[in-house]
C-alpha cells in the first residue's frame, strides 16, 4: 500500500513563467538526485533565504532528508521526527493559504504532497492505519489534480500513480479493499499512460515519473525490456544515484545481461548503508551464479539473507530474490532437497507479480 503515497511533488504558481524559481528548484533537485548532499544542504539553505514564504522550501528540505537518509526508520537517529516536523510545517502553511482559496492549485499541491510524504513514511514503517488517514487527508486534492492535469503537467504524475496503485491494492484482497473503500476507482493502464505523459511534459516530477515507469514495468507488469529503457535514461543523467542504480542492476540481471550488470555493480557506491549493502551482495552472488562460481555465490547469498533478516523494515522482495538464487545454486550443486526448501522460502516472501512469474517459469524448466 505504501506506493499509493510515494507521490513527491514540487510545483507553484511561480513555476509557470518565473524562470528563476524554476531554475533554483531544479538545481536543488538535481543535486539531490546526484546525491551530492553536502552541496545540496548549502544550496537549500540559500533557497530558504531566497524564498522565505514559499512552502516549496519545506517540501524541498523534506525531499533532501528522504533521499539522504534512505530509508528513514523510526527510532534510528532523529531523521524520522525531523522529517515529520518539516512536513508538518508544510501542511500548516498550505492549510492557511487554502483557508483563503480552497481551489488554489499551488497550495493544493503543497498540502497534498506533505500528507502523501507523511503517509509514505508511516507505511514504510508499518503504520498502515496512520498512512491511510494521511491518504484520506490528501484525497480531495488528488481528485482536483485529475481535473488540473491538462493545465499543470505535474499533476500527471500523481494522477498516474493514483490510478495504478489504487487498483493494484484493491486486487490484493479484502484487507486493502476495506482500507481503500472511500477512494475512487482507478485504472492501471490509464495510470501508465499518465506517467508516460508526465515523463515527457512534467518538469519537477519528471524524474519521479520515469523512475516509477521503470519500477512498474519491471516489478508489476513483468516487462523488463521497457523498464530498462527508462532506468537507463535515469542512470545516464544520475550515475551516482544508488537507488536508481540498484534497480538498474536488478533489471539487467533479469535480462541475463551479466556483463552489463557487473559494470553497473562496480559503480554501485552504497557505503555502509545497511539496506543497500546486502542487496549489493545479493546481486554479486547472482552474477557469480550465472558464471558458475557456485561456492562463492552460495556464501555471498547466505551473507545477504542473514543481513536482510536483521533489518527492521520490510525486505520481502529482496529476501524472495535471494532465496530464489539460493534455490538455483543448490539445484546446480545437486542438492535437490535444499533447492526445494529455498524455493519454498522464496515463494513465502513474494511481494511483486514479476517475482511470482519468475518462480513459476523456474519450476516449469
Amino acid at each position: 500500500m505504501k506506493y499509493i503515497y510515494i507521490i513527491l511533488v514540487f510545483v507553484s504558481n511561480q513555476t509557470f513563467g518565473q524562470s528563476k524559481f524554476e531554475s533554483d528548484l531544479l538545481y536543488n533537485l538535481d543535486l539531490i538526485y546526484q546525491m551530492d548532499f553536502d552541496k545540496a544542504d548549502e544550496s537549500i539553505s540559500e533557497f530558504y533565504a531566497t524564498y522565505p514564504n514559499n512552502t516549496a522550501r519545506h517540501l524541498l528540505k523534506a525531499y533532501y532528508i528522504r533521499w539522504k537518509n534512505y530509508p528513514i526508520v523510526q527510532g534510528i537517529e532523529k531523521s524520522y521526527e525531523y522529517y515529520s516536523s518539516i512536513l508538518d510545517s508544510a501542511k500548516n502553511e498550505a492549510k492557511i493559504k487554502l483557508s483563503i482559496n480552497k481551489n488554489d492549485p499551488e497550495h493544493s499541491y503543497y498540502y497534498m504532497a506533505a500528507h502523501i510524504m507523511q503517509a509514505e513514511l508511516y507505511a514504510n514503517n508499518g503504520h498502515m492505519v496512520k498512512a491511510s488517514f494521511e491518504g484520506k487527508s490528501a484525497f480531495s486534492y488528488i481528485k482536483k489534480g485529475f481535473e488540473w492535469c491538462d493545465k499543470y503537467p505535474e499533476f500527471l504524475t500523481t494522477t498516474g500513480l493514483y490510478n495504478y496503485y489504487i487498483e493494484f491494492y484493491r486486487e490484493k484482497g479484502f484487507f486493502y479493499q476495506s482500507l481503500l473503500w472511500p477512494f475512487s476507482k482507478g485504472d492501471k493502464q490509464a495510470g501508465l499512460v499518465y506517467l508516460k505523459n508526465a515523463g515527457k511534459s512534467a518538469v519537477f516530477t519528471k524524474v519521479e515519473a520515469i523512475q516509477y515507469l521503470a519500477h512498474l514495468n519491471f516489478k508489476m507488469e513483468d516487462n523488463p525490456d521497457t523498464a530498462l529503457e527508462y532506468i537507463d535514461e535515469l542512470i545516464s543523467l544520475y550515475p551516482n544515484n544508488s537507488i536508481f542504480r540498484d534497480l538498474h542492476i536488478e533489471i539487467l540481471l533479469e535480462l541475463n545481461q551479466l556483463d552489463k550488470a557487473q559494470v553497473s555493480l562496480n559503480r554501485h557506491e552504497v557505503g555502509d548503508n545497511p539496506y543497500l549493502l546486502p542487496r549489493k551482495h545479493l546481486y554479486q552472488a547472482a552474477i557469480k551464479t550465472g558464471l558458475g562460481d557456485l561456492t562463492n555465490a552460495k556464501k555471498e547469498i547466505k551473507q545477504s539473507i542473514n543481513a536482510l533478516n536483521q533489518l527492521p523494515l520490510d525486505q520481502d522482495h529482496h529476501l524472495s530474490l535471494a532465496f530464489y538464487y539460493l534455490s538455483v545454486i543448490e539445484k546446480k550443486l545437486g542438492n535437490i532437497d535444499l533447492s526445494e526448501e529455498a524455493l519454498s522460502e522464496a515463494e513465502n516472501y513474494v511481494k511483486y507479480p514479476y517475482m511470482l512469474r519468475k518462480i513459476e517459469r523456474y519450476t516449469q524448466q
